[in-house]
């Protein structure tokens, strides 16, 4: 039920922004969990701007990643933040976020437990549905500068966390780095 009403908060979030939009971009990143476990994302950002140099995007990440003999991460997130611009087409962004990730465990034989018999039997690879709150720091290049549609480059350090993981909350870093390009 609480993931219903983060899914509909998510929506009114989004739904909210619509009316005050500039600009619509698309994006695809290297999304690396603790750095080195690869995944990808795609996002869509909505991005309202104030001025020249000020704007407030709202972003919505859809992502992938492997941990190797571990697991494997699907997760959907939204963002909402401040990015600055400089003169240059240099830009600095803070974003905060919240989301869902879905864990699942992988093995090169499957996923076993023990009933309550004792007896040994094949158990399901997903595990429950975590909730993902996190803060991201950007950098980033504009490289169509001072033109109208907008082609961005950037690297977002993220620090997000993973809760209730095993009834704790456990925080990850990961790295996001790619590009995104306005569609109008």
């Amino acid at each position: 039920m609480k993931y219903a009403y983060m899914t509909a908060l998510l929506f009114s979030c989004l739904l909210t922004h619509l009316s005050a939009q500039s600009n619509l971009k698309a994006g695809v990143a290297y999304f690396g969990h603790t750095l080195t476990h690869p995944g990808g994302v795609l996002e869509l950002e909505l991005e309202r701007e104030f001025s020249e140099r000020a704007s407030l995007p709202f972003r919505i990440d859809l992502g992938y990643y492997r941990h190797a003999r571990n697991h494997d991460g699907l997760f959907l997130d939204a963002h909402i933040g401040l990015r600055q611009y400089a003169r240059s087409g240099f830009f600095w962004e803070e974003s905060i976020g919240i989301g869902i990730l879905q864990t699942m465990l992988n093995g090169e034989d499957g996923v076993f437990e023990v009933g309550e018999d004792g007896t040994v039997r094949r158990g399901s690879v997903f595990n429950q549905p975590d909730l993902m709150p996190s803060v991201t720091l950007g950098l980033g290049w504009d490289l169509t500068h001072r033109q109208d549609r907008k082609t961005l480059l950037w690297l977002r350090p993220k620090l997000y966390w993973q809760y209730p993981q095993k009834l704790v909350s456990v925080y990850h870093v990961a790295v996001q780095a790619g590009f995104s390009w306005q569609l109008r």
